[in-house]
């Protein structure tokens, strides 16, 4: 994956919002549970990046500003290239930590 596709891939998130958004969704059973979905899904993303580190405008939501904290080389490589951040390339020394971080993300989001 490189930035673009990982891009690509953030601004799913961002349509989610904006039918979240949608005034005629607010009142429905299923939006709720889907918004509640959206919730747990976004609590495991936001454990998997980088604390006090932010790309972007400062008005844009987290998960267009957010790095994460690891990455496949070229994606680790992209970041360092056109932004100067660093991000850990995934290996099998890291994947235990990744997993754990994921883990805090899953017991965060139940507690919402």
């Amino acid at each position: 994956m490189n930035i673009y596709e990982y891009e690509n891939d953030r601004s799913i998130r961002t349509m989610i919002h904006q039918v979240l958004a949608a005034a005629d969704l607010e009142q429905s059973g299923s939006a709720k549970e889907f918004e509640s979905a959206v919730t747990k899904v976004d609590a495991r993303f936001h454990a998997l990046l980088q604390p006090e580190v932010a790309l972007g405008r400062a008005d844009a939501p987290w998960w267009e500003r957010g790095v994460p904290l690891y990455a496949g080389e070229e994606l680790a490589t992209d970041f360092h290239t056109l932004f100067g951040v660093t991000v850990a390339v995934v290996n099998s020394q890291n994947q235990a930590r990744i997993q754990a971080a994921e883990d805090v993300g899953e017991e965060g989001a139940g507690s919402t």
